[in-house]
């Protein structure tokens, strides 16, 4: 019994051993299990995790080369389109855009194909920079491409057309560089892409090298016509037509290089004044020129060229008087311009084109004195120019091109023709179709004051009667009124306002109406004396001309010492005379005489004196003294001495200095050169020196004035002398006895506001 129970207990013992062993043996195998789960499902996630990467990868090397494909496609082909449309936005955005992408794509992404795209990118940019006139970031976008060209270079060395690439990307930077003003650096650039090409055989028979020695040449070429070497340009320019012997490719590149060589040669050749040359090199222009009309017959651009080559060699034609060959090529010149801007009517520049070549036909006729066919094209002419300026009445260049041509046909018409009646009624017609004008659309001061120059070529006295001429000059001066009003701080605008009522005051005394014409020079006095600064356009002069206009206008008790008609005796030798010439003592009496004004050049000289025998080696210098007798020495200050000379003159008084003016100080001599050039209206002015009678070596009985004038260059057209001598002359302030009711009465609108406040306010001034 107990060894029974005590089996039992051993074989319970062995049970519960059993069961520990195999619950044991169960939960390991549950571990296991579950731990095979957990690798199984991590192997699954891997799998799935690495099978995205590899999609995500290919999708990622899908979407770069799309994006280079694109790129390719929307920056490189459609590049000069969208430029050309003017849609300079779409591009650079796109670039932009592109340029992103690929500089944030992973490194191991990027590849030589990516490179390439980058370089595209940058030559994108660059041309948008330089189609918004952005230079300097141009020049860094190109510089950036070249960047990227290099690294394909290296990478691969024997892969020609990197090299290709690389020479016109140097060649494209010169350009920009030229324009931006960085000719040496442009220079570098030009020089740099024939270096490149010379590590490459020469290959005659390769277009593609032929054509970048061509354009390399060429480059180098406008370099030097950039700095005005001309005479070195040329052969630049013959070397690069040589580049392709007689065998011209037939591509747009080629013939491009081919034409504009010939072209610039011809311009370099006219600024050396070889004309016949120039003649030579236009009419070989043609041939590529042609050449590429039929390459690309829907290309408007070589028609224009084509036009431009045309109009230069019928001008070349005119200059040498052969008028039948000069209409052959200006004909076709202006029938090509005339289809353009039919085809395309807003092109501005185009319309200026079309202006130029019916200029030049205008030109022609009145050449041949053929007036009534050269009308219409001087009318065509203005209504390129009228028809610019109702688009942009806001743009100062057309105003002036407009301006300018109708100043040249109405001094053609005046001089070469004498037809004043045409140059006044063309002056009309274009004033009268001007001022139809909508005046909210013309209210700038640049166009009142473009408005106010036409009318005073009408009030100009070739064209006008003395009535007619006061009336336009008061359409002028209304004008010009209205800017004042405008910009009253402007002092630009008072000096603008002055000078018209000087012509004006001018105009009333050609009419015999001295009291008109007194309020008019008076205002002029008043605002170039308190309402300009000393240094603004010709103030001192003008001042002087409303000086003696006062004086002539309303004469005071003066003495006058030296009549500006005075008779004088000179000596117009080259050398000079004796060192004591300028004395009292000394023996004038072989020296030749005449009433002032004395001189030569001018066609009113009341003595011509002579110049010496070479018209471009003229004398220098020349002597005049003259005599004049002083009564009495009181009540002669202030002494009022003006003097016109032209150039440069010194003015002695009995052997005394007294005047220097044009001239360098220190020791004068026959060979010393003005250091000014008169010109214009300067000519026929009186300079006004101010003296009390006691500062001066005056004494009583005879005293001699002495005066040697001298040229600014031996070439000078012109030599002149008048002096006046008034004793007790005080200058004139210039609202004495000014009659402002009788001033509003005459002027009307052309006396502004302002103005009208700042005379009831005279000691208003510019600071």
């Amino acid at each position: 019994m107990p060894r029974l129970f005590q089996r039992q207990r051993r074989y319970r013992r062995l049970f519960h051993v059993a069961l520990v062993v195999a619950a044991t043996f169960l939960i390991l195998l549950l571990i296991q299990r579950h731990q095979l789960s957990l690798l199984q499902s991590t192997l699954s996630q891997t799998q799935t995790f690495l099978a995205e990467a590899r999609r995500t990868a290919n999708l990622g090397n899908r979407a770069r080369e799309q994006a280079e494909d694109l790129t390719s496609f929307i920056l490189d082909d459609l590049r000069f389109e969208l430029i050309a449309l003017g849609r300079t936005d779409i591009l650079g955005e796109s670039a932009r855009r592109s340029l992103d992408y690929f500089e944030n794509l992973p490194p191991e992404l990027k590849g030589l194909t990516t490179t390439d795209a980058l370089a595209t990118i940058h030559n994108t940019l660059a041309n948008v920079h330089y189609a918004e006139g952005s230079f300097d970031e141009s020049v860094a976008a190109w510089q950036a491409s070249l960047r990227n060209l290099e690294h394909l270079h290296r990478a691969e060395p024997d892969n020609d057309s990197h090299l290709y690439h690389l020479i016109e990307t140097h060649n494209e930077l010169a350009i920009i560089l030229r324009e931006a003003g960085r000719v040496e650096e442009a220079m570098v650039a030009s020089q740099q892409a024939l270096k490149r090409l010379d590590s490459l055989a020469p290959d005659s028979d390769n277009n593609q090298y032929r054509i970048n020695r061509a354009a390399s040449l060429f480059s180098l070429a406008e370099n030097q016509r950039f700095l005005e070497n001309y005479e070195q340009a040329i052969p630049f320019y013959q070397e690069a037509q040589k580049a392709f012997a007689e065998d011209i490719p037939k591509e747009v590149i080629a013939l491009q290089i081919h034409m504009t060589s010939f072209n610039n040669e011809g311009y370099c050749h006219l600024c050396l004044g070889d004309i016949d040359a120039a003649l030579k090199a236009y009419l070989a222009a043609l041939i590529p020129n042609r050449d590429l009309i039929q390459l690309e017959p829907g290309n408007r651009h070589w028609q224009k060229e084509i036009a431009t080559v045309l109009n230069n060699i019928g001008t070349i034609h005119d200059e040498n008087e052969d008028a039948d060959l000069a209409f052959r090529y200006l004909d076709e010149s202006l029938a090509l311009r005339e289809s353009l801007v039919l085809w395309d009517p807003v092109n501005t520049r185009w319309q200026l084109d079309y202006a130029t070549s019916l200029h030049n036909h205008a030109s022609l006729h009145l050449d041949l004195n053929a007036v009534e066919k050269a009308l219409p094209y001087i009318r065509k002419t203005f209504d390129v120019y009228q028809l610019l300026i109702s688009r942009e009445p806001e743009q100062e260049n057309w105003l002036r091109r407009l301006q300018d041509t109708l100043r040249h046909f109405n001094d053609r018409l005046v001089h070469d023709v004498g037809r004043p009646d045409l140059a006044k009624k063309l002056s009309t017609e274009v004033t009268d179709a001007l001022a139809e004008l909508p005046r909210d659309a013309v209210t700038s001061p640049a166009w009142n004051l473009f408005l106010s120059s036409l009318y005073g070529e009408l009030g100009n006295a070739t064209i006008a009667s003395t009535e007619e001429a006061i009336e336009s000059r008061l359409k002028a001066t209304s004008l010009r009124a209205r800017n004042l009003q405008l910009e009253p701080e402007n002092p630009e605008r008072a000096y603008e306002l002055a000078t018209a009522y000087l012509d004006l005051g001018e105009d009333y005394l050609a009419a015999s109406e001295p009291h008109s014409a007194r309020v008019c020079i008076q205002l002029c006095h008043y605002l170039l004396a308190r309402h300009t600064p000393p240094l603004l356009f010709r103030r001192e002069p003008l001042i002087d001309i409303c000086h003696r206009h006062q004086q002539s206008l309303s004469p005071d008790a003066t003495m006058t010492l030296v009549p500006s008609d005075a008779i004088w005796n000179y000596e117009d030798r080259r050398y000079p005379p004796a060192e004591d010439w300028n004395t009292l003592s000394f023996d004038d009496s072989a020296w030749k005489s005449g009433p002032a004004k004395l001189g030569y050049g001018d066609s009113d000289e009341a003595t011509l004196i002579n110049f010496g025998g070479d018209p471009d080696r003229k004398n220098l210098t020349a002597w005049f003294r003259h005599r004049f007798e002083v009564d009495t020495l009181s009540g002669l200050t202030p002494l009022r001495l003006s003097l016109l000379c032209d150039d440069g003159a010194v003015v002695y008084l009995n052997g005394e200095e007294i005047i220097r003016h044009g001239l360098p100080p220190g020791p004068i001599t026959a060979t010393t050169t003005s250091s000014i050039m008169k010109s214009g209206f300067e000519e026929d002015v009186f300079r006004i020196f101010m003296f009390s009678a006691e500062e001066l070596p005056l004494i009583m009985g005879e005293n001699v004035l002495a005066v040697e004038v001298h040229q600014n260059e031996p070439q000078s057209s012109d030599l002149a002398l008048a002096l006046e001598v008034l004793g007790g002359a005080p200058l004139r302030d210039p609202l004495d006895s000014f009659d402002q009711e009788l001033a509003e009465q005459v002027l009307g609108e052309a006396l502004p506001p302002i103005l009208r406040t700042w005379l009831s306010a005279p000691e208003h001034t510019l600071d």
